[in-house]
């Protein structure tokens, strides 16, 4: 009786197992549920995919640019051959420029053919210009709520004002050429380009331009 007195007074009391009491957890615990911080950069890069798709394809595009202009640069002034044969060079490359500029050519026309009065009054350049602003004020708006840096660069709606058809034509192209250079020399700095090669891509670029007009494009 004494021996079985003290057994049974040494013996613990059962405590319960740590993983039951961690798989109870508090009442109204759910699980973790995704949202916040990583909700709210899907939705910033979701609205700034688009300026990410321009930006890849103006690197693109001046990088083959500029390529091509070093080849062509190249092949024109090899002095390891005869001046005949370089001249045959530049007309073949001349040929085959003009072969690639046929298609804006064709389209040119078309649209200089279809240009005209449409039944506002409005010709199809202002209808253009009209709509090319309502994009970018557009745009300004919706890069504006995803807190794009690169957003910040784009230039506000032009302030309308008395002045005659052409003259807003010109200066809207003047606009639109500075815009381009800027958005491209971005699109480098965005890249790793230093400012030596936006410079002298821009040069390559700019010379091109001059040679083969200021709708060239590859």
């Amino acid at each position: 009786m004494l021996f079985q007195g003290a057994s049974s007074s040494s013996v613990p009391s059962p405590q319960p197992a740590e993983g039951s009491q961690e798989g109870q957890g508090e009442p109204g615990d759910k699980g973790w549920a995704p949202g916040g911080e990583e909700a709210e950069m899907a939705d910033a890069f979701k609205d700034t995919m688009p300026l990410f798709h321009d930006t890849l394809w103006n690197v693109t595009a001046l990088d083959i640019e500029f390529t091509l202009a070093k080849v062509i640069r190249k092949v024109l002034r090899d002095m390891s051959v005869d001046k005949t044969i370089r001249q045959g060079r530049a007309e073949a490359m001349l040929r085959l420029g003009k072969i690639f500029q046929e298609p804006l050519i064709e389209r040119k026309k078309e649209g200089s053919k279809a240009d005209g009065m449409l039944k506002d009054g409005s010709t199809h350049t202002q209808r253009r210009h009209q709509e090319a602003q309502s994009s970018e004020s557009s745009a300004v708006g919706e890069k504006d709520k995803s807190r794009s840096v690169l957003a910040r660069f784009k230039p506000s709606v032009r302030w309308r004002s008395s002045k005659p058809d052409e003259l807003k034509a010109k200066e809207a192209k003047v606009q639109g050429e500075k815009q381009k250079q800027m958005e491209a020399a971005m699109a480098l700095m965005a890249a790793g380009a230093t400012t030596e090669d936006v410079d002298e891509m821009m040069a390559a670029r700019a010379a091109m331009e001059a040679e083969f007009g200021s709708d060239f494009r590859l």
